[in-house]
């Protein structure tokens, strides 16, 4: 008697490895979040609190920049380098060198 061959079935979609990317990486985000939507306690009432000082505040005494950015001498902030044409080898070298790497 002849007995038919094992038919095998293709897997459709993500595999193993798939599906436990998913869960990985889904599962702490979804409790994440829905502990934030579902579980998060209201904001009590809390009247706001004001300061009050003897002296003024101005805006100066607020923000204080750092000294490079205060002082200006008209040079460029940075370096400059200006572009210059390579040759092919140099071209050539630059890819063997990524391909290398």
């Amino acid at each position: 008697p002849v007995q038919p061959a094992p038919v095998v079935q293709q897997q459709q979609g993500p595999g193993g490895l798939g599906n436990a990317a998913v869960v990985f990486l889904g599962l702490p985000l979804w409790l994440l979040l829905s502990t934030q939507v579902f579980f998060n306690k209201p904001a009590e009432n809390v009247a706001p609190t004001t300061v009050t000082s003897s002296t003024p505040v101005t805006v100066v005494e607020k923000l204080a920049l750092p000294i490079q950015a205060t002082t200006n001498n008209g040079a460029p902030a940075g370096v400059v380098v200006l572009s210059q044409p390579i040759t092919k080898q140099e071209v050539r070298n630059l890819f063997n060198l990524w391909n290398d790497g």
